[in-house]
């Protein structure tokens, strides 16, 4: 008798899910919408989690969810894709918290990413800029921020971190930038 219920279970799954299967595969609209509502639901699931690491003061785990997060936004899509938009509030958000140089340091890889997908994101390009003054790399700083000030030169920002980072290195005639 349980192998007869067990059998009828597997049989009403299988037949339950090639349903499922050749639906979908018919109708675009269906297929559409479930795609729509599972992507948003990871989305939201993955700044929910990257919050949670923030609240607990995790930021080495923030970072690792964002590069997965990441990750798998390269699985999902290819280039510019609405993907991008999420993954850059998800690390302005967690670059808002962060204290130490060291953690500034570990988003080191993720500013890299959002510039990979996005050269023209001038947050990203300052971020960067920031980490490679941390890293004692000036020129590498002085290029991004150059790049920064190409992408927006009306916003102040650029032109802040330019001058503090001269008068650090003591070039304040410099025509880097």
């Amino acid at each position: 008798m349980p192998k007869n219920i067990v059998k009828y279970l597997l049989i009403s799954i299988s037949s339950i899910l090639l349903f499922f299967l050749i639906y979908i595969s018919f109708n675009a609209e269906f297929r559409r919408s479930t795609m729509t509502y599972v992507i948003g639901g990871y989305k939201t699931y993955q700044i929910i989690s990257i919050k949670s690491a923030l609240n607990e003061n995790r930021i080495n785990d923030a970072t690792k969810k964002l590069l997965n997060f990441i990750k798998i936004s390269e699985l999902l899509s290819s280039g510019k894709s609405n993907f991008l938009l999420v993954i850059y509030d998800a690390a302005k958000l967690v670059e808002s918290k962060i204290s130490t140089e060291n953690d500034y340091l570990l988003l080191d890889q993720v500013f890299q990413k959002l510039i990979e997908k996005d050269p023209n994101l001038y947050q990203a390009q300052i971020w960067l800029a920031k980490t490679s003054i941390i890293k004692k790399q000036e020129d590498k700083a002085f290029d991004y921020i150059n790049k920064a000030i190409a992408i927006s030169p009306s916003q102040a920002g650029a032109y802040r971190l330019a001058l503090a980072l001269s008068q650090k290195t003591k070039d304040k005639d410099s025509d880097k930038v």
